[in-house]
């Protein structure tokens, strides 16, 4: 049915259609694709820059009006609310000062523990994702240390043959005292 009605449509002329002279999606190599009706762009030397800046400024404050503002500001607040800031900055305090000690504490626990000195940190940051209200940081370390025991100092040593040892065979015993003492240089 469709094919007998062809004859009946309209032939077009998609050539008419296109324009005159321009191909597809060619472009005109005068214009080098822009389509801005070929105006070029202002260009400015220091100068003008400058000067445009130094009019911006002048519409800012200046800094004893920025100081006298902020006077204002603050004479303006309650005392509730000079109270609460402070309150505020005082808790914020505390809450460091807490974090610190907690860290500090723990990185007495690895060192007491054996941890690598190069490796305390990273226990550290592993055990205080384990730390629950059940789980204290010490038992959390120790989890660390049970699951990643390569963050232990090596003092278990297998006997045998080594390469650039000491001789001893392995056997030298020193506990955590007699390595305290060797690092600060304290004689027994």
């Amino acid at each position: 049915m469709l094919i007998s009605n062809l004859d009946n449509v309209i032939k077009m002329n998609l050539q008419l259609l296109a324009g005159e002279g321009e191909e597809g999606n060619e472009q005109n190599p005068d214009d080098g694709g822009s389509e801005g009706g070929g105006e070029d762009p202002k260009t400015y030397t220091q100068e003008e820059l400058d000067a445009l800046l130094n009019d911006a400024k002048k519409d800012l404050p200046s800094e004893e009006d920025l100081a006298k503002f902020k006077e204002w500001q603050e004479n303006q607040k309650t005392d509730e609310q000079k109270k609460n800031e402070k309150l505020e900055a005082e808790a914020k305090a505390r809450k460091e000062a807490e974090e610190k000690v907690s860290t500090l504490e723990a990185k007495v626990s690895c060192l007491s523990k054996g941890v690598v000195t190069d490796s305390v940190d990273d226990v550290i940051t592993l055990a205080k994702g384990m730390v629950t209200d059940t789980l204290t940081i010490d038992k959390a370390i120790d989890k660390v240390l049970e699951k990643y025991p390569s963050f232990k100092a090596n003092g278990t040593e297998t006997p045998g043959f080594k390469i650039g040892g000491s001789g001893d065979n392995g056997n030298q015993q020193t506990n955590i005292n007699d390595a305290l003492a060797m690092a600060f240089g304290n004689k027994k």
